[in-house]
């Protein structure tokens, strides 16, 4: 038999088609995944961006809806913001939505309080500053020995209690950072638990009187002290009324008293029970406070008009350290947890809504940023 030779016509044509198909058959596979990761490309950049506008939107003061496009490099992208208050609650439901080319679409949806509530507190003898809703911690002052302190009512300047030969004392620097540390006062027998007056005018601090511990008030102006006690009780935990006329004191750890000039009155008295770090509501007609009076140190608030407990909080480690936001509609304090750690948390006058502020950190000694 004759052994062909070469391919024939039929054959080399045949070879070129196949050859044709498996070139485009690769082609659009290269375009498919071209396609494929141009889409996932623009689908993550979406979330990027979507995060990012969240986050501006969290940022402020008054969030609003609106929408716009993002500028270069990022043309073809666009946004869009709803703010939505919530019925009856202090909340607000934030939603971003993020498209772009291809189909990119991402959406993202959180809350925050309608108003932003700044704070500080004390975290490893550092004070730190923050935001109820957007966490971003500032270290503001470190201090070994930091452990007490109060803000004036502008927010700008902080007193606090540090050692100077054996006895605490009162320094004061302003807030903003790198700041001059400056001895405030200075009292024999040593100042603790300063208070600032609603004027910023007088500081009320506990020290020792002929073993007794009181309640004295310094004036800024005078750089003098008076000693508004002048009783043979304990007090201490003081905290001034609204009106900056009075003084709250806790008594002997069971009664909490009103100290006007000259004249005492007992607000509210326990007999098997201790209570501590009182304050007062803006209108004056309840008292914050914590107390053992159910055998587990709690927080609670009395109405001041009908002497009506309401417990707030219900946790086996200690609740304390309660303040009323500036505006009222919040509460700041320290909750420990089965570590025995501190932590802050806020929650609304009647203990609903309770928001963790440092879930993976130690807080201690919070303070409304006025």
């Amino acid at each position: 038999m004759r052994r062909r030779q070469g391919h024939t016509l039929g054959e080399v044509l045949m070879s070129m088609a196949l050859l044709a198909l498996v070139a485009v058959t690769a082609l659009g596979i290269l375009q498919w995944a071209l396609y494929g990761s141009q889409t996932q490309q623009g689908k993550t950049m979406a979330a990027l961006l979507a995060q990012r506008q969240m986050e501006q939107l969290l940022a402020e003061q008054e969030p609003r809806s609106g929408s716009g496009e993002f500028a270069s490099p990022h043309q073809g992208f666009s946004w869009a913001a709803r703010v939505e208050e919530i019925k009856d609650e202090p909340f607000l439901n934030l939603e971003i939505t993020v498209n772009g080319p291809r189909g990119a679409r991402y959406h993202l949806k959180t809350q925050r309080c309608k108003q932003r509530r700044n704070l500080v507190y004390l975290s490893n003898k550092r004070l730190l500053k923050t935001s109820e809703d957007v966490r971003e911690d500032e270290i503001l002052f470190e201090q070994p020995g930091l452990s007490e302190f109060s803000l004036s009512p502008d927010g700008e300047t902080l007193v606090f209690v540090d050692f100077e030969g054996g006895k605490p004392q009162l320094f004061s620097r302003p807030l903003k950072k790198d700041s001059v540390v400056t001895r405030l006062a200075r009292h024999p027998e040593g100042m603790r638990e300063p208070s600032y007056s609603p004027d910023g005018k007088s500081l009320a601090f506990a020290t020792q009187e002929d073993g007794r511990s009181q309640v004295f008030v310094w004036d800024l102006s005078t750089n003098t002290y008076k000693n508004r006690s002048q009783g043979e009780h304990h007090d201490g935990s003081p905290t001034w009324t609204p009106d900056g006329k009075g003084l709250i004191v806790c008594r002997d750890g069971n009664s909490l008293v009103l100290l006007g000039e000259g004249s005492e009155k007992v607000l509210v008295e326990l007999e098997d029970a201790w209570m501590a770090t009182p304050e007062m509501s803006k209108d004056g007609k309840t008292l914050l406070l914590m107390s053992s009076r159910d055998g587990n140190p709690e927080l609670y608030t009395v109405d001041l008009a009908t002497r009506q407990w309401k417990r707030l909080t219900d946790n086996p480690g200690y609740d304390e350290q309660p303040h009323f936001s500036p505006d009222g509609k919040r509460i700041l304090f320290t909750s420990q947890g089965e570590d025995e750690v501190p932590r802050l948390y806020s929650m609304n006058p009647d203990g609903s809504a309770l928001t963790p502020l440092t879930p993976d950190q130690m807080g201690d000694s919070p303070r409304w940023v006025p």
